[in-house]
């Protein structure tokens, strides 16, 4: 799994909770990254959740869960997202994350006072490897540091787990790496009674966890009488849960709802979330739609359907419009007894867009979704419009979305039966998830991602009754429909451009009256387009391929036949009209990454001769080619409608980040190169459509995004925390709320001092921050300067090298003689 790092959620308060070493011995300060509720109190006793990061143990980041923990947040948890040593920086072994996975769980709970915390109620939770360090701390009796107090346990009281690698045995998950200890170290071979409570998602698609494994683990819990929700997710991929997956074609949030609304189910059974999460209304009013049920009242409501074997009973009732935005859902729950056992095809709960008031009639003009009801046959979820058929919604035009599994066992009669339908909007897709259970030996689910639904105005509910129910009483009760959103507080939906800009797109077109031609060629010269139109085989001129849908009609494309040396030539787009200033600048090119039969590549850069070479994330491995840097143009921002995705072979549209230039003297040009990737193939090809444009990062947008009255200055301080705003930018702190700045000192002695501080990953380009050193308070000394006495002191990092989260300084001095003290301070001011 990839280390993610998720901009745009920034901590209240950053916490060291561990010194340690790497293995060279050299001092490492770990942190806690804590998110608090609206109005948190240290006098408060709220349940916690700590995160740890995912990485295979090799890398990883404390941000990877920033989403998450903002989301409990607002819920009212406190949220925590725990550092942990890891081999690519730390060169630790997996043992190492282990240990520090459970300071931290002990941290938490020795300092719940201090944090506000209920000591009883603290939840591990991880992705990946961090999935593993969190189960780590509910199973394992190993690998406690000595040096903690151990009367404090390190065992959470529940465990939330995405994806985990909790199978270390043989066959498990990197066993050869750990097989000298691992019977010690896999979660799944130390369940015992003293086990905490467990929510596990996984993807059924993982191909690090098989779906056996985590049913395996189910069934060790089981066996210890100890509580395990397992949620398998259809055709999901490891690592489907993360907020935002760079690259990822299915959306800026997929899959990070449903799993985030089932682990808000799974806080609320515990106690430790308030239920409902959202806006409920109560469903009352049922009345017949068609067939001869007579279902009167509201909730709790009985009625003796009559139905034959060929045709169907439907009831609904209206509620509140809810239009769902993206991130928006929406939820049916309620329970439904008969007293009939329910052994075949019964019934059906779904949410309709429909006429308004319900009346009677044969239920056409309703579009929707249904959810299966128990049975004991495969059926499906089925999306109709209402028209044309003995069962209205259940069969006309529907559109088959997955089976549902078969059900297990019968339901008895006078038995309720609960449902839950959550439909979630996700881009232009919809996140579904049903769910009946008996409470008994009856629990049926299903998890559908990205499907491709239209996004209705949900406004009634249905109960369609299809098996044959002669002289069978039914009755509802506490029917409920809540709305609400599932994206953190704050956050734009469907995350920001990656790089923070809105970008203006220039089409590429060739000719006089155009902007790209062959580089050091003229624009008039057009000997290097292919004049057949794009039939033929010509290695040494591009194929301008017109009345596609490219952005402006346009493409230039390129096949890798290799016939005749591919000599095709290095062209330039020039962007004009800008004013002096540093502008960020992208080329875009269309993938088919639907079909990986043919890689879409494209070499290009910002100096002509030196080109780097790209391909899509989803794309196999082409030679020479990097997807670092490359984006889904669907998920970046620009001034006017640009086409990103379009039918036939274009496919997607890709924008490749190529730095940053400065225009200055009034130039207003930019020049762009592009080429095919040498030596491709036959399957190789180049569809290169355009470029972009955007005024880089700077201190006034920045500021213009936050309420300071005014007071927009460098130097200002408008929330009288002491931090001038120039300061705030650089740190990643708000500057309309008062804080501390987040430093900290880790440790200091002998010739080091170790420091540290939060770290916007962006801050603003027209800004000019370093670290000084002084003996006195009097006179500062930049980085490596020696001062009178002969003392030099050097800083293990420069502050032109942002990172996200928390960076750790140290400043090392030498000379004659070691200073007895030293301060250190960070300055920033205006830049030019």
């Amino acid at each position: 799994m990839l280390a993610y790092d998720i901009p745009g959620y920034s901590p209240d308060q950053i916490i060291e909770y561990k010194q340690t070493v790497d293995s060279g011995g050299s001092p490492v300060g770990l942190d806690l990254h804590v998110f608090y509720p609206e109005g948190h109190q240290p006098t408060d006793s709220r349940p916690a959740i700590v995160f740890f990061f995912g990485g295979g143990w090799v890398s990883g980041s404390a941000s990877h869960f920033h989403p998450q923990c903002e989301y409990l947040a607002s819920r009212g948890m406190v949220a925590i997202s725990a550092e942990y040593r890891v081999s690519s920086i730390h060169g630790t072994t997996p043992e190492e994350c282990v240990r520090d996975g459970k300071s931290a769980i002990r941290f938490v709970r020795e300092n719940a006072a201090a944090l506000g915390v209920d000591p009883n109620r603290i939840v591990a939770a991880g992705g990946s490897a961090g999935g593993h360090v969190a189960a780590a701390t509910g199973t394992l009796t190993a690998y406690d540091e000595p040096t903690e107090n151990l009367a404090v346990s390190s065992k959470p009281n529940a465990m939330v787990l995405f994806n985990p690698v909790y199978d270390n045995g043989p066959g498990g998950y990197k066993h050869t790496e750990v097989q000298a200890y691992w019977e010690d170290f896999s979660p799944m071979n130390n369940i015992d009674a003293t086990t905490p409570p467990a929510v596990v998602f996984l993807g059924t698609n993982d191909s690090l966890i098989p779906v056996a494994t985590a049913e395996t683990f189910q069934s060790l819990m089981q066996a210890e009488g100890i509580r395990s929700d397992l949620h398998l997710y259809q055709d999901e991929p490891h690592s489907f849960f993360n907020f935002d997956v760079p690259g990822d074609s299915s959306g800026p949030f997929y899959g990070y709802q449903a799993t985030v609304f089932q682990m808000d189910e799974f806080l609320v059974s515990l106690g430790y979330l308030s239920d409902p999460h959202g806006t409920s209304e109560d469903v009352t009013d049922w009345v017949a739609i068609f067939g001869d049920a007579g279902f009167s009242g509201g909730s709790g409501s009985t009625a003796s359907p009559v139905t034959t074997d060929a045709d169907a009973d439907a009831i609904a009732a209206n509620f509140t419009p809810v239009s769902l935005a993206d991130g928006q859902f929406i939820r049916l729950t309620g329970s439904v007894t008969f007293d009939a056992p329910l052994t075949a095809r019964n019934f059906r709960i779904g949410l309709f867009d429909g006429d308004d008031p319900v009346v009677a009639g044969d239920g056409t003009g309703y579009v929707g979704i249904w959810s299966e009801a128990p049975s004991t046959s495969p059926a499906s979820i089925l999306a109709g419009d209402g028209t044309g058929s003995s069962h209205p919604f259940e069969t006309a035009s529907g559109t088959v979305l997955a089976s549902v599994p078969a059900a297990s066992a019968t339901v008895p009669a006078g038995t309720p039966v609960d449902f839950s339908l959550m439909i979630a909007r996700n881009g232009a897709n919809l996140d579904i998830i049903t769910r009946f259970t008996d409470g008994a030996s009856y629990d049926q689910e299903q998890n559908l991602l990205n499907q491709p639904v239209a996004n209705y105005d949900f406004d009634s509910v249905a109960l369609l009754m299809t098996g044959n129910l002669n002289a069978t009483e039914g009755s509802f009760s506490n029917v409920r429909v809540t709305s609400g959103d599932m994206l953190p507080s704050g956050e734009a939906v469907g995350g920001p451009d990656p790089t923070g800009r809105v970008i203006t797109y220039v089409d590429a077109v060739e000719g006089a009256a155009g902007n790209t031609f062959a580089t050091g060629g003229t624009p008039v010269d057009t000997s290097w387009i292919n004049s057949d139109g794009g039939t033929g085989t010509d290695e040494d001129q591009w194929r301008v391929r017109t009345g596609v849908e490219g952005n402006g009609d346009t493409i230039f494309q390129a096949i890798h036949n290799l016939g005749d040396g591919d000599d095709m030539p290095e062209l330039t787009t020039r962007i004009t009209g800008l004013s002096d200033g540093a502008y960020d600048i992208w080329a875009f090119y269309w993938d088919q990454i639907d079909s990986d039969t043919q890689n879409w590549v494209v070499s290009t850069g910002l100096a002509s001769g030196s080109l780097g070479s790209f391909s899509s994330p989803d794309e196999p491995a082409v030679a020479g080619a990097t997807s670092d840097g490359v984006y889904n143009a669907s998920t970046l921002s620009f001034t006017t409608s640009v086409q990103t995705v379009a039918g036939g072979g274009l496919r997607n549209l890709f924008g490749v980040y190529l730095g940053k230039v400065a225009v200055t003297g009034g130039a207003g040009v930019v020049e762009v190169f592009i080429d095919n990737l040498p030596g491709g193939g036959s399957s190789n090809r180049t569809w290169y459509d355009g470029v972009g444009y955007a005024r880089a990062n700077d201190y006034a947008d920045w500021i213009g995004d936050y309420d300071v009255g005014g007071e927009d200055g460098f130097e200002d301080d408008p929330d009288g925390d002491g931090n001038a705003s120039g300061l705030e930018n650089f740190l990643g702190t708000p500057p309309d709320v008062s804080g501390p700045t987040g430093f900290e000192v880790m440790s200091a002695g002998g010739p080091n001092f170790v420091f540290s501080h939060p770290e916007n990953p962006t801050p603003a380009d027209d800004l000019i921050a370093a670290y000084q050193w002084s003996t006195d308070l009097g006179t500062f000394h930049e980085d490596g300067a020696t001062d009178g006495s002969g003392t030099t002191v050097s800083f293990s990092r420069a502050t032109d090298t942002p990172v996200p989260g928390t960076t750790t300084v140290t400043a090392t001095a030498s000379g004659p003689s070691i200073p007895d003290r030293l301060f250190v301070r960070l300055r920033v001011v205006a830049g030019p």
